[in-house]
């Protein structure tokens, strides 16, 4: 019961977090001055900067809202990326992943955070690696540096559902990539039978695209 109790405490933070997401656009908007120029984007009534600041409050709870209040704020804020890829080293897993898939909802935009994304694919969460590569793949999909970061990974992560992802990715965003096919061939060895499957089907997709 006790390992069980920090799993539920993340449950409940990224529930909490889904929750303040929905709907969460209508609390966004931009200052206007007297002149009409827009200013800075705020949300809830509040700038970037308040939000910022509030990442470092000591309940997990405020930090995800924080993170959540940053990702309707956007990158047009340039404090907003970099304050986001931050959280990526947070102390408790469900901040760092509602940071990776705040991230990832960013998508291109969110390009200066690949390397604290890839960094992130070592996290000793599993749910944090695996939303990590869901962030790069939307992110920049045609980096070398990330397609070797996710071939590295996927050869030494103990997670099944990663290694998964990472195949699915594979086949996503590596068609006719030798780098792609020489992984998924490789992970036909894999001693779980639902990463053999995804190995399977990512070469299959790998090669009929390379056609």
């Amino acid at each position: 019961m006790a390992r069980l109790i920090p799993y539920m405490l993340s449950s409940f933070v990224i529930g909490l977090a889904v929750g303040l997401w929905a709907g969460s656009s209508s609390r966004l908007a931009s200052q206007v001055s007297a002149n009409g120029q827009k200013q800075e984007a705020v949300y809830e009534g509040r700038p970037a900067g308040f939000w910022v600041r509030q990442l470092q409050d000591r309940a997990p709870a405020f930090r995800q809202q924080a993170i959540q209040a940053l990702e309707q704020i956007g990158p047009k804020d340039e404090a907003v990326v970099p304050a986001l890829a931050g959280m990526l080293q947070d102390r408790n897993a469900g901040v760092r992943m509602g940071a990776a898939l705040a991230l990832r909802r960013l998508g291109p935009e969110a390009g200066s955070a690949v390397p604290a994304l890839i960094a992130a694919l070592k996290d000793e969460n599993q749910h944090v690696r695996f939303d990590a590569v869901c962030a790069l793949a939307d992110i920049s999909p045609h980096d070398e540096a990330v397609l070797a970061a996710l071939v590295a990974t996927l050869q030494a992560d103990p997670s099944p559902m990663v290694r998964v992802r990472i195949l699915k990715t594979l086949a996503e965003i590596a068609p006719g990539s030798s780098a792609g096919l020489s992984a998924s061939r490789e992970a036909l060895k894999d001693s779980e039978p639902e990463v053999c499957q995804a190995a399977a089907g990512a070469l299959d997709k790998i090669k009929r695209e390379a056609k």
